[in-house]
């Protein structure tokens, strides 16, 4: 019998797996019968996921059990632990699984099978190595109407994942309190748009300002602590780099040759008030490890997508200044770190935006006397009436969506057959409709910066 270190409940706590995987937690105490939410997936990789169970009391005995197959008839995993009294949540790390395989899952409670908490998740490929997948994106989520979310249309895909760009809900929560954020957390998680999403595709989340904190939210948030805190016990995410505790919450996974770098652009910036020319919106600490984490994986990977939750394009003094533009001067030591580099082979996902955009690199160039043109594609609302074109200007244009009818989300198609990698962004609505588009092509080989130049776009 082999065993594989597994984690759930409060940040740092570990159990023993066992070869069989699912889940059961002892009872802490005589309570009540308890219901579950979710498994929420997520930090998957090619040989591995993440399951967050969380409960409505603080004692149940919960069974996630993980099968090849539709019937869950064949466990291949099982461990135990005990849930976090706090958080009423377990997680769960799953090792040891096959790359690029479907996997069905269910949660057990009390031994009763729970239908409406069964899913599947699909691993990632290998690592490094050629690899075609599709994933979607989108941000702000203040309705939760399936009849046209972007996240039920975006469902209809079976992306590999999801990717939350932020505003997941908008409680602009102000208190340094963890059992607030805990039950809006809750709430949204459990909501009808992303329950039809979450049971089809694994999530990778980070926030913008109305989930991290109050509206256009930074590191004075009086409940960054509290929020940073929830967000690690309740959301599955890869490995912070910053570490566990108090501290920001930027990542990076990789699915074949294509590496992700996600960037926490609310926990460390500096406010608004701060000096113009040494305001920072990522913090020395987070920008040194960007740039090293960039510099590498341009010439480890084929493609590098840096996943901003604010838009990047903009010049100062236009409105909507809660982004990039108002933060010039780092933007430029940014760019002039990608020209220097000779990084050709990157592309900005961007949130906080309630429109769908794409720019081909024309209008993303900020560095000193130009030469490191940087494509955009943003893809909001999900789910929200209001509507408004944040930065640019766009070289593919700008669709804010009618209000009330429409909402968005963005679908990208990876085709990497080991040659070119090529990247296809269709920013569609719920009805399927897309609205705009971005094809963007790099070269032969990872680490052959020079070749990854090629660009086209619809």
């Amino acid at each position: 019998m082999s065993f594989q270190r597994v984690r759930f409940g409060g940040v740092g706590t570990w159990g023993v797996c066992a070869a069989y995987l699912f889940l059961s937690v002892a009872p802490i105490g005589a309570a009540p019968e308890a219901n579950v939410l979710g498994p929420v997936v997520g930090a998957v990789t090619s040989t591995s996921a993440d399951f967050v169970v969380l409960l409505d009391q603080p004692a149940a005995t919960v069974r996630v059990v993980i099968s090849t197959n539709a019937s869950r008839d064949v466990v291949v995993a099982a461990a135990t632990a005990t849930p976090s009294p706090a958080s009423q949540a377990v997680r769960l790390h799953v090792a040891g699984l096959t790359p690029d395989t479907t996997y069905d899952y269910a949660v057990e409670l009390n031994g009763r099978r729970l239908d409406s908490a069964a899913g599947r998740f699909r691993t990632f490929p290998v690592e490094g190595r050629p690899a075609s997948f599709t994933f979607a994106f989108g941000n702000s989520l203040m309705k939760d109407r399936p009849e046209t979310s972007g996240l039920v249309a975006a469902a209809q895909h079976d992306p590999l994942f999801f990717l939350n760009l932020g505003d997941m809900f908008y409680a602009d929560i102000a208190t340094n309190d963890p059992a607030v954020f805990r039950a809006t957390y809750r709430k949204a998680l459990g909501s009808r748009s992303q329950t039809a999403l979450l049971r089809r595709s694994p999530l990778v989340y980070i926030w913008d300002d109305h989930d991290f904190g109050p509206n256009d939210s930074d590191k004075t948030a009086p409940g960054r602590a509290a929020s940073r805190q929830v967000y690690q016990e309740l959301i599955p995410h890869y490995p912070l780099a910053a570490g566990q505790g108090d501290v920001p919450i930027y990542q990076a996974f990789t699915v074949g040759r294509v590496r992700f770098i996600v960037t926490d652009l609310r926990s460390e910036r500096d406010p608004m008030t701060a000096n113009e020319t040494t305001r920072s919106m990522m913090g020395a600490a987070q920008r040194a490890w960007f740039k090293q984490e960039l510099a590498t994986s341009a010439k480890s990977h084929g493609l590098v997508l840096w996943v901003s939750s604010v838009p990047w394009t903009g010049q100062p003094g236009t409105p909507f200044t809660d982004s990039w533009m108002a933060y010039t001067n780092e933007r430029q030591q940014m760019a002039d770190w990608v020209k220097t580099n000779g990084i050709h082979n990157l592309v900005i996902i961007a949130g906080d935006a309630h429109s769908t955009a794409a720019d081909d690199g024309t209008h993303g160039d900020y560095a000193t006397g130009g030469g490191a043109p940087i494509p955009t594609i943003i893809a909001a609302p999900l789910d929200n009436d209001h509507r408004s074109i944040k930065a640019g200007p766009y070289s593919q244009g700008a669709y804010a969506p009618t209000a009330g009818e429409e909402n968005m989300f963005g679908l990208v198609t990876i085709t990497d057959t080991g040659g070119p990698i090529t990247l296809r962004f269709s920013g569609r609505n719920n009805r399927q409709e897309e609205k705009i588009s971005l094809v963007y092509t790099v070269g032969t080989s990872a680490g052959d910066a020079d070749e990854r130049s090629a660009l086209r776009s619809e």
